[in-house]
C-alpha cells in the first residue's frame, strides 16, 4: 500500500479501470492525473442470433466478493421454473470453491451447476457461446471485465449494479439488474 501511494505521487499519469476504482482508491488531490482506460481486450466476431435458453455462465475468480452464493440462490429460483437450466462456473479458486460446491450440493443443484476450473480466455468464451446469460452478483467491482466481455459475446448480463456495471448495464434494456 505504501509503495502504491508513493508511485501515485511520483507518477505523471494514473490509469484505472473505472471511476469507482478512482473514487475508492485515489486521493482527491491526485485526481487531475487520473484517466480511465478502455478495458476492451479483443474484438469479437458478430454472433449469430439464437433464441435464449436458460443457460448461465460465470467466469472469474471464485471469491466471496463475487457474490456467487447469491448467484446460486438466484439460479435455484430460476431452475424451479426452468428445470433444464444450467450454470457453468469457470475460474480459479480464490478461497471459495469448496464452500460453493457444498452450497450446490445443499441446494440440490449437482446436476445443473458445473465447476469448470481455471480456463484460458478462449476456453471461457467458448463456454460463453453455449450460454445465453452471464450471471454475476458481485458485492463490489471496478470495471468488471467479465461483464463487458460477456456483453461483447452477446450474452445478457444478470448483475448487481456495483462499480462501473451500473454505467453500461441498464435493467430491461441490455441486462437484468439484481438488487
Amino acid at each position: 500500500r505504501l509503495l502504491t501511494r508513493l508511485a501515485m505521487r511520483l507518477s505523471t499519469e494514473i490509469w484505472a479501470d473505472s471511476q469507482a476504482t478512482l473514487d475508492g482508491r485515489l486521493p482527491f488531490r491526485l485526481r487531475h492525473r487520473a484517466r480511465i482506460i478502455s478495458m476492451r481486450t479483443c474484438a469479437f466476431p458478430a454472433q449469430e442470433f439464437r433464441p435464449p435458453q436458460p443457460h448461465f455462465v460465470f467466469w472469474g475468480r471464485l471469491h466471496p466478493q463475487k457474490g456467487l452464493s447469491r448467484a446460486l440462490h438466484l439460479f435455484d429460483h430460476i431452475r424451479q421454473h426452468f428445470p433444464e437450466a444450467r450454470f457453468d462456473i469457470a475460474g480459479p479458486d480464490a478461497g471459495d470453491r469448496a464452500r460453493l460446491e457444498l452450497e450446490v450440493k445443499q441446494l440440490g443443484l449437482d446436476n445443473a451447476v458445473r465447476f469448470r476450473g481455471p480456463q484460458s480466455q478462449d476456453q471461457a468464451f467458448a463456454i460463453g457461446q453455449e450460454s445465453s446469460f452471464f450471471l454475476q452478483t458481485s458485492e463490489m467491482e471496478g470495471q468488471s471485465m467479465s461483464v463487458a466481455e460477456a456483453m461483447q459475446l452477446g450474452l445478457v448480463p444478470v448483475v448487481t449494479p456495483v462499480g462501473e456495471i451500473s454505467r453500461y448495464c441498464h435493467d430491461g434494456q441490455n441486462s437484468i439488474i439484481v438488487r
